[in-house]
């Protein structure tokens, strides 16, 4: 591996049709990183990654999985996934000694060179989403596009682990519990409520935020991102203007503010194939088109 870029993960089992544009939208913005996909043989597809077993980390997760407690109303089997998936990528970043890396999910659409980005891990363990509004035990945070370094996936699976290894939760992991169980609402406690306690424990910087003019999706389902209401929306997702092929969005004060990445979650992946706009400069390092992903090689 002599890419200069830093390395790019998917982690993802089973084959969807969206993990294509997601993976070769990624490739064309980010042609000198080294790509990996964790996952089983349906998604051992990609002739530019490296495909990695998840079954060759799973005894990195066989003590987590002996204290696992189920309180979620999602699907027990992803919910367990979603936390485990922390610990593949820990023991793939010390197999291949990577002491950085970007990790992205399968239903979001980059526009940019994620390298350019490694400066938020100068001071930071890691870099990723949480919206200010964190009321009625919310605990909310999401890794669809993160920044990490070693130490801080090393740290995030320690607290994962912590979590399930005594008999109680801790207080405002309880109390999230005992709210959503009151109100009868979806939720529970995801890796979504870990990243979240990560953030106040350890240095974090907010993927959500402004800076120069640009920011990441975090649901194009809502108007919220790092502010409650923060974006205009048009026919039930966020408002997209596009400029010479990168996304913008509206926000409520007028101004438009550049989209580093699009994040198509539940219903929205079914709009992926529309939104699938290759870094035009990088078609010397993608030999595919947009017509023959993946089936017609």
């Amino acid at each position: 591996m002599s890419k200069k870029g830093i390395p790019v993960i998917f982690v993802h089992q089973g084959y969807s049709s969206y993990l294509d544009y997601a993976f070769h939208q990624a490739l064309s913005y980010n042609p000198r990183s080294d790509f990996f996909i964790l996952g089983n043989d349906d998604t051992n597809k990609f002739s530019k990654a490296h495909f990695v077993p998840v079954k060759k980390y799973h005894r990195a997760v066989l003590n987590f999985e002996k204290n696992y407690r189920h309180l979620s109303s999602n699907d027990p089997a992803i919910e367990l996934f979603c936390f485990e998936r922390w610990f593949y990528i820990k023991e793939l970043m010390k197999e291949y000694n990577l002491e950085k890396i970007f990790t992205c999910d399968s239903d979001v659409m980059l526009f940019c060179n994620v390298s350019d980005e490694v400066y938020l891990l100068d001071n930071n363990l890691a870099a990723y989403c949480f919206p200010e509004d964190q009321e009625n035990f919310r605990l909310g945070a999401s890794a669809h596009v993160s920044f990490w370094t070693y130490e801080g996936i090393e740290k995030l699976c320690k607290l994962i682990s912590g979590l399930y290894s005594g008999k109680n939760f801790p207080s405002e992991v309880q109390e999230k519990w005992d709210y959503v169980v009151k109100n009868n609402i979806p939720g529970g406690i995801t890796d979504m409520v870990a990243l979240n306690l990560f953030s106040k424990k350890f240095k974090v910087s907010n993927l959500l935020t402004i800076n120069s003019n640009s920011t990441y999706d975090d649901n194009i389902n809502s108007s919220e991102n790092y502010l409650r209401n923060e974006f205009s929306m048009e026919n039930g997702i966020k408002k997209i203007i596009w400029k010479d092929k990168i996304p913008f969005g509206l926000n409520q004060q007028g101004e438009t503010v550049r989209f580093k990445a699009l994040h198509f979650q539940g219903v929205a992946k079914g709009l992926m194939k529309e939104y699938f706009k290759m870094n035009q400069g990088d078609f010397r390092y993608l030999k595919i088109k947009a017509k023959r992903l993946f089936n017609g090689k």
